[in-house]
């Protein structure tokens, strides 16, 4: 699968064209499949290629539907960056809405070159054959992201801080409903920044018997909400 912004263009982009060409040493005639990222899946035909460039025909093309409801994580950037960019990669193939990363203040990285994790999750979203790339916003501040919470969906919000007798994720989590999930750094969130979470009515949960690494955190509370997601549709 290749991912071509404006499909209308009819032509790959450089690098594309490098792995189409070079790589896979596709020929004229040959059948192609494109995503831009946003829902819609062509079947197309290579009709000319050219020393650094591929061009094509539509032969089919079909809208898929975004799934609902959304999942947006926020989580703070681990301080091996690979770890980072491997949770981005498996939230992408599992299936997700946005990803922000969120500064708190026991990070250990607070810059992430926001154009290279894109790339990472392009390559996972063609990978796994999904027609709709996930949104990663900029970073921001923990206390910022909290404003970006619509009011209306605070009481499906969710932050995740291990402490014993806190409900389990896939206990509390409300089917149906569009979600937020906050996931710290290495070494949890402060007390005072558990306060400013608690201010806004958040609720706070495990994802598990036992602490996990941050990007472990991420996956599999991306994991959680999917499964009984999923099991919801599978069961109406």
């Amino acid at each position: 699968m290749y991912y071509v912004e404006q499909i209308d263009q009819l032509r790959l982009g450089k690098e594309e064209s490098r792995h189409c060409l070079k790589v896979l040493r596709m020929q004229v005639g040959d059948r192609i499949k494109l995503t831009n990222g946003k829902g819609l899946m062509v079947d197309a035909e290579i009709t000319n290629i050219s020393a650094k460039q591929a061009t094509y025909q539509i032969v089919e093309s079909k809208e898929i539907q975004e799934l609902k409801p959304y999942l947006h994580l926020y989580i703070a950037p681990t301080k091996n960056v690979n770890r980072m960019e491997w949770l981005l990669e498996k939230c992408t193939e599992v299936g997700i809405k946005s990803i922000t990363p969120v500064i708190c203040k026991r990070s250990e990285r607070k810059v992430l070159r926001i154009d290279r994790l894109k790339k990472i999750m392009i390559t996972a979203m063609k990978q796994s054959q999904r027609a709709w790339l996930p949104q990663l916003n900029e970073v921001t501040t923990l206390k910022n992201s909290f404003k970006m919470i619509p009011e209306n969906e605070a009481s499906n919000t969710y932050v995740a801080s291990y402490k014993a007798g806190q409900p389990n994720l896939e206990d509390v989590i409300q089917c149906g409903n569009h979600t937020h999930i906050f996931i710290g750094p290495e070494g949890d969130f402060t007390e005072e920044e558990k306060k400013l979470a608690n201010n806004y009515n958040f609720a706070f949960v495990n994802l598990g018997d036992y602490r996990l690494r941050t990007e472990t955190a991420g996956l599999m509370a991306t994991h959680i909400f999917n499964l009984k997601n999923r099991n919801k549709s599978i069961n109406e």
